[in-house]
């Protein structure tokens, strides 16, 4: 918070009294002045989103509560952002569904402009895949054999369901160059129950989290998404977290959180 702090000599021949009387006058106006400016700029801007204590999961949780599995546009205030704004749109896609998995159903497509796009299949049983996603900001096609799971059709309460895949990456403006074929291990655990407000609202969710780590040569990358989910409005609020170290010394690191403003009206 940006602090200032004004100070006002004495002038010499003014009486004691006259310094003793009126210098609290000033001071209040000073002060009166900051707390109605905060309060009118707190409540023209959508506020943060408060995190209350988690408590331990309960039940199960299903994954139409976690990938929205209808068109529409969810706007998000972002904090920390990588760019691209924040608003991610969910469309039915046309493009095939992959040979290597007979069990896929249907197809769509996550955009989020100049952030990313991929593709998010749903599979027979009910649980989501991601086939392939875009980095629109680096510029990286990564494919994902088998698709990597987006969420089990049921998650239970401390369960942790582990996958194992191969990443191959390549370079957006050139797709048939392959710059990086790894394994990646991915890890999806309902971690617990939280009470979250936002500019929404207050709501009670409940926390799912997902680890991907993978090695690239010496580079060691580990990525950490979490998500907020409320009964009603789906995902209210996202974290990511990524980092990456290279022969074990840390070479970068990024944060971003979204916190849902807008979602589309549902039937």
């Amino acid at each position: 918070m940006d602090s200032t702090h004004v100070h006002h000599p004495a002038t010499r021949g003014h009486s004691a009294v006259t310094r003793r009387t009126h210098p609290i006058r000033p001071v209040a106006r000073l002060v009166l002045m900051a707390f109605i400016t905060g309060l009118l700029t707190a409540c023209g801007q959508p506020q943060p989103t408060t995190y209350f204590a988690r408590r331990p999961a309960v039940g199960a949780i299903r994954a139409e509560r976690v990938f929205a599995q209808h068109a529409g546009v969810w706007r998000y205030e972002a904090t920390d952002s990588r760019g691209g704004g924040a608003v991610i749109a969910y469309t039915h896609s046309t493009a095939p569904l992959p040979d290597d998995d007979a069990d896929l159903t249907e197809m769509w497509r996550v955009f989020r402009p100049g952030v990313e796009d991929s593709l998010v299949a749903i599979r027979t049983d009910g649980s989501v895949v991601v086939p392939s996603s875009i980095d629109l900001a680096r510029g990286k096609l990564t494919r994902f054999s088998p698709p990597l799971l987006h969420m089990p059709a049921e998650l239970r309460a401390d369960e942790a369901v582990i996958q194992e895949v191969r990443m191959a990456v390549y370079d957006v403006r050139r797709p048939e160059r392959l710059l990086h074929d790894r394994p990646a291990r991915h890890t999806i655990r309902y971690v617990g129950d939280e009470t979250v407000t936002g500019p929404l609202g207050r709501y009670d969710t409940r926390v799912i989290e997902w680890v991907l780590e993978a090695q690239f040569g010496p580079a060691h990358v580990h990525r950490v998404a979490t998500f907020w989910i409320d009964e009603q409005h789906g995902v209210v609020a996202r974290r990511y977290e990524e980092r990456i170290t290279i022969l074990g010394v840390p070479a970068s690191a990024a944060r971003e959180e979204l916190h849902l403003i807008a979602a589309p009206a549902t039937d």
